[in-house]
């Protein structure tokens, strides 16, 4: 690859989020002409790219776009937004003449490798093993999940939809909320409990455990009277934090990911306060007789809204220089 400098995009149900990244000496990745557009305000994704060309003055013709949802090809359709991103097409509108579409969570798992200490913090201080995998996930709109592998001098990432998964209850009020949320969803998934998308729902279901019919909150307003100890929004927050480690739990297990978890999305920094709360931590680390093999495992809360961007480039600039 003879370009040592792209576009990149963060493509979710809410934002997109564009940069030109370069190679710069030392193998390391350098962001410039950042901007972030509301979603809400285009028809379609080939107007959100025409306006940040526009806006940027970028002249680049080669593009990685992470996009939240599962990629066919160089297709992608978003699961929380009626958007689907064809690169053929979208290379005809934009005047960018290679475009590649990946998974916005390869593009997250990608990433951690990349950034520095000041892009995340620990809510397990552990060492981890730098010869096993690690699982990068959490919520934002929706959930996401990816695994990273090193393999030789480079990283091979798995994407996948474990956002998807069955929610699995496992007090009595989550299974209380499990039949709640059953009047809203036909499937109730992980991301039925954690997702922003499904935040209205969830707390209209909390509530009605309550006795508040058509409880409704904003997910930031619930985050402060959780911490002061309201208790229909602290339990709203303690389900959807261990709804999170529960399933990063999983994943570690299934992945034998002893390099580490790393956390990540905008609603799972926003839930920060509670993830290792005693009453959540366990829920990644209880798990029978394989409890000691989650012991040494470090997990980080990635806290770089530059992650995905980061990790789109490293695809391209880094994994095939």
């Amino acid at each position: 690859m003879q370009e040592n400098k792209i576009i990149v995009g963060d493509i979710g149900g809410t934002n997109s989020r564009f940069a030109e990244v370069e190679l710069a000496a030392g193998k390391t990745l350098k962001i410039s002409r950042f901007f972030k557009f509301q979603n809400d305000l285009f028809d379609q994704f080939k107007d959100v790219l025409s306006a940040y060309i526009r806006t940027s003055g970028t002249d680049l013709t080669t593009a990685t776009l992470a996009v939240a949802g599962p990629v066919d090809g160089n297709t992608a359709s978003l699961t929380n937004r009626d958007w689907l991103i064809n690169a053929s097409d979208i290379s005809q509108s934009s005047g960018i003449s290679h475009i590649t579409i990946i998974n916005d969570f390869k593009a997250m798992a990608r990433s951690a490798p990349e950034l520095d200490t000041n892009h995340y913090t620990f809510i397990v201080n552990a060492e981890g093993d730098t010869n096993s995998p690690h699982v990068v996930g959490g919520a934002g709109t929706g959930f996401g999940l990816g695994t990273l592998i090193p393999f030789a001098k480079h990283w091979n990432v798995l994407a996948g939809e474990g956002g998807h998964q069955i929610y699995a209850p496992s007090s009595d009020l989550e299974i209380e909320l499990l039949r709640q949320l059953r009047r809203f969803h036909e499937v109730v998934t992980l991301e039925s409990v954690t997702g922003g998308k499904h935040f209205e729902t969830l707390a209209e279901a909390i509530g009605n455990i309550y006795g508040k019919n058509r409880f409704s909150i904003s997910q930031s307003e619930a985050v402060a009277k959780a911490l002061k100890n309201n208790p229909i929004c602290l339990d709203i927050c303690l389900v959807r934090a261990r709804a999170i480690m529960s399933a990063m739990g999983d994943a570690m297990l299934i992945c034998g990911a002893k390099g580490g978890v790393w956390l990540a999305g905008g609603v799972t920094e926003l839930l920060e306060p509670f993830l290792n709360r005693q009453d959540v931590l366990p829920r990644f680390y209880e798990r029978g007789p394989m409890s000691k093999y989650m012991e040494k495992t470090p997990i980080k809360l990635i806290k770089s809204p530059d992650a995905p961007l980061l990790g789109a480039a490293a695809s391209v600039l880094l994994d095939q220089a």
